[in-house]
């Protein structure tokens, strides 16, 4: 199942990648732009970073954390396809309104149904997904220091994502905080 449950995983990623890069074609045109450039320089310079000294990486990081288990193997792989899943009936949901970086779209709307009645960020909640599920495959340290990586990432997105749309619809806005939980239905 080790070797079957990494093909799985890396799929769902695959997929998940393709369909962003597709769907980045399909969208309104930008009438705010609210991205951060140190944020985006900051990811690339981890990916580049995780890629060039992956053959380097101390044994500290290559602590394994547990054994590897048929129950924990399908278990990462559930949680990655649900992730999966999530983010792309969110960002299918999102449509034209979507954006890689902070923006506000020339005729931007507040989505509030599909996955976005149930969390404020579904495709944020879906990465975290993703990444949780893949942390669990990958068993070691090194996984979860990325999971943390990962969560600061998404945690800075949202607050600037929060801001904008405060801004932009605020009675709107408030009305659907107080209703719906940024990434984890009915507690946060």
């Amino acid at each position: 199942m080790d070797n079957l449950t990494w093909l799985i995983i890396q799929t769902c990623w695959v997929i998940f990648l393709v369909y962003w890069v597709v769907k980045a074609f399909d969208v309104k045109r930008t009438a705010i732009d609210r991205g951060n450039p140190k944020l985006r320089l900051f990811l690339t310079l981890l990916v580049l970073l995780v890629i060039i000294f992956q053959p380097f990486r101390s044994t500290f990081f290559n602590n394994q954390l547990w054994k590897p288990m048929l129950t924990l193997d399908l278990l990462a792989d559930i949680i990655v396809i649900t992730g999966l899943v999530f983010a792309i009936t969110a960002r299918f949901t999102l449509g034209s309104n979507w954006s890689p970086h902070t923006v506000l779209k020339q005729g931007q709307e507040l989505i509030e149904n599909g996955p976005y009645a149930i969390v404020r960020h579904p495709i944020y909640t879906g990465i975290l997904f993703m990444a949780i599920g893949t942390t669990i495959r990958i068993d070691q340290i090194f996984g979860f220091v990325l999971l943390v990586l990962v969560c600061l990432v998404l945690w800075s997105k949202i607050l600037s994502e929060e801001k904008l749309m405060q801004e932009h619809f605020p009675k709107q806005y408030q009305v659907y905080r107080q209703h719906v939980k940024a990434i984890i239905p009915f507690i946060f």
